[in-house]
């Protein structure tokens, strides 16, 4: 079964949405021109794909670790003194 279109369809609305980050935040976050980004999502998809990837893993990680550090803390409040 071929997931990459959804997938696809994650990342971008995860990027956009999620993180309300639009195409000129991430451009000016890369350090690019906007051209520069839909010229990649053009011209170039496997590395404008890439580039999207990189940028939702990196926000899926910083969560990920707070959401470990939140469950940590319950663990101890909860945890029976001895």
């Amino acid at each position: 079964k071929n997931t990459q279109p959804y997938f696809n369809y994650l990342v971008d609305k995860y990027i956009i949405r999620r993180v309300f980050m639009t195409k000129r935040d991430i451009a000016g976050y890369l350090n690019v021109d906007i051209k520069t980004l839909y010229n990649w999502e053009k011209f170039k998809p496997n590395l404008y794909k890439t580039v999207m990837q990189g940028l939702a893993f990196d926000e899926l990680i910083e969560k990920s670790e707070k959401n470990l550090n939140e469950l940590k803390e319950l663990k101890e409040k909860f945890e029976v003194k001895r």
